[in-house]
């Protein structure tokens, strides 16, 4: 930097805080992105690749009612992840037997804004606080927790809160300025009420804090317990105080800076830190703004609720529920999936399967048990089932990971789980050389050849077909060409225009891989309530597939 600041003047030495001078450094050369981290992690599983950069995305929220009880608002990354028997470090201690997250907390949105700070989890030994420790860890062995592999990210609603540390962090800048660590709390506290502190501000901003799966490992450096558990002590008393006041609390400020400056001088009043930190972080303040950084305006929070009428397609966001278990291993070290592999390959235990759920050839079906994952699709959405392919964009825009692909298979339909298929190639139960042939019943009517020429309107239109839309078609275009269905002069309209053949699909499978170009094109064809098996059908003519 080319001045000296006056917060690199004030800090403490030998201090974790310190960091902030890289945080500085960062944002004067033009940083849009800032990954705090600790010497003991090293990344994997993509490592940043595996957090989201795009202004925009598709996925899970973390909502309630905001004038639900507080502890139906807080939010246990580790349960999410598959581990109820953990919560971080931070999390007040008073709520945790009695916590968990409801089907009313979740709602999946097809555009929402990406997440300002983002926490990946780590495998090993994840941040959690010194009882849990001292409850279960072994001290001559090195740590070894781990979370599900498959869960997708999670942004977190207005209102709604979780603790998060510096260990596997990663900042937009406009988060910057809520990257303040206080001084006069203890090591084990400072990076914990920052994340309180940094979550109220960026609620005034229309910002949000996200949670990721695995992608680091931390191997602990050596640490002591009990020195631990007394370093935490303002955490496990004033968790559950802090959060009450920052609920409560309401800016009175008309900007972000001094709203930030207000709730520093709040932290001192309520003694969550001392006079000292107030000061710092109006030096704190005062060092951005000389580097230039640009604070974010305040902002109404966006819409993300949920829709009022069952009968409309213009839904961005829907209730749903998932909840995932840690995929432990065996004795015999075994994971869930490869002993789920050859239940299939060998079809075992069916009958102890039936015996369970108590069904016999004449008695009902057993009641639902709660709570279930689901994604909620109105009726109006899926036309009498004539818009099901729908039911996989929504399962594909979860953004689950580490899964090789979808499986769509209709009500009157059963998979034969056990007939194994290559997971690497789209499987369609007939097959473009199986079509049934002709116009058919589907064709003449509203969700045949009328549907599809408001298809070809929509595409030839660019108000109308996005630059994300516009790529879909093109990328159509190169796969049928490559599949030899059109010619070099021809575009994708040409087979379009072909209001011929269809497919019945009750059972089709997509590859992860090819997701993103089938859920792009089938979005084009939902919009205009195009038939699933002419939509289908079109879709099988540009990709190599089995049956």
């Amino acid at each position: 930097m080319s001045k000296t600041l006056n917060l690199v003047r004030k800090l403490p030495y030998k201090s974790y805080t310190r960091k902030m001078i890289g945080y500085l450094y960062a944002i004067s050369h033009g940083a849009e992105w800032i990954y705090d981290t600790d010497v003991d992690n090293r990344p994997i599983f993509g490592g940043l690749d595996a957090f989201d950069f795009a202004d925009e995305l598709s996925g899970v929220r973390f909502e309630r009612n905001h004038s639900d009880p507080i502890i139906n608002r807080l939010f246990n990354p580790y349960l999410y992840f598959g581990r109820p028997d953990m919560w971080p470090r931070g999390f007040p201690l008073e709520y945790f037997s009695q916590h968990n997250h409801t089907d009313a907390n979740f709602r999946l949105c097809e555009v929402q804004k990406r997440a300002a700070v983002q926490q990946g989890l780590v495998d090993m030994d994840p941040d959690v606080d010194a009882i849990f420790r001292l409850l279960h860890a072994n001290p001559t062995k090195v740590s070894s927790e781990h979370f599900n592999r498959h869960a997708p990210p999670i942004i977190l609603g207005q209102k709604t809160y979780s603790p998060w540390n510096s260990q596997n962090t990663l900042f937009h800048r406009n988060a910057f300025f809520t990257m303040f660590l206080p001084t006069t709390v203890s090591f084990r506290t400072t990076d914990i009420w920052r994340s309180y502190f940094s979550q109220k501000l960026l609620h005034l901003i229309d910002e949000y804090v996200a949670f990721y799966p695995v992608n680091a490992v931390q191997i602990r450096n050596a640490h002591n317990y009990l020195k631990d558990f007394e370093d935490e002590q303002e955490v496990y008393l004033k968790s559950g105080e802090l959060l009450k006041f920052l609920d409560e609390w309401k800016c009175s400020q008309k900007s972000t800076a001094n709203c930030a400056i207000e709730l520093a001088e709040q932290f001192g009043k309520m003694e969550f830190w001392q006079e000292d930190d107030v000061d710092l972080v109006k030096e704190w303040i005062h060092d951005l703004i000389s580097i230039g950084y640009a604070f974010p305006p305040l902002s109404k929070p966006s819409n993300y609720e949920l829709p009022r009428s069952e009968n409309t397609t213009d839904v961005n966001c829907r209730r749903m529920f998932l909840q995932l278990y840690n995929d432990k291993s065996t004795a015999d070290n075994q994971t869930d999936d490869t002993r789920s592999i050859q239940k299939m390959e060998n079809f075992q235990d069916f009958v102890e399967l039936c015996d369970k759920t108590n069904v016999t050839g004449n008695s009902e079906f057993p009641p639902l048990q709660y709570p279930f994952n689901y994604i909620h699709i109105n009726p109006r959405e899926m036309n009498k089932g004539y818009n099901g392919y729908t039911c996989m964009i929504k399962a594909y825009e979860l953004g689950l990971r580490n899964i090789k692909g979808y499986f769509a298979v209709a009500d009157d339909a059963m998979l034969n789980f056990w007939q194994p298929i290559n997971l690497d190639i789209v499987y369609h139960q007939w097959g473009t050389k199986n079509f049934a042939f002709g116009p058919g019943p589907w064709w003449p009517t509203s969700i045949g050849q009328a549907a599809m020429e408001n298809v070809i309107k929509m595409v030839k239109d660019e108000r109308n077909c996005s630059k994300t839309c516009q790529k879909t078609v093109e990328e159509y275009r190169q796969k049928l060409l490559k599949k030899k269905i059109i010619k070099e002069n021809e575009t994708a309209i040409t087979e379009m225009e072909k209001f011929v053949n269809w497919a019945v699909s009750d059972v089709y499978y997509i590859p992860t891989q090819e997701m993103p170009f089938f859920a792009g094109l089938m979005k084009i064809f939902y919009r205009n309530e195009l038939f699933i098996e002419i939509a289908v059908s079109k879709y099988l003519k540009a990709v190599d597939h089995q049956t």
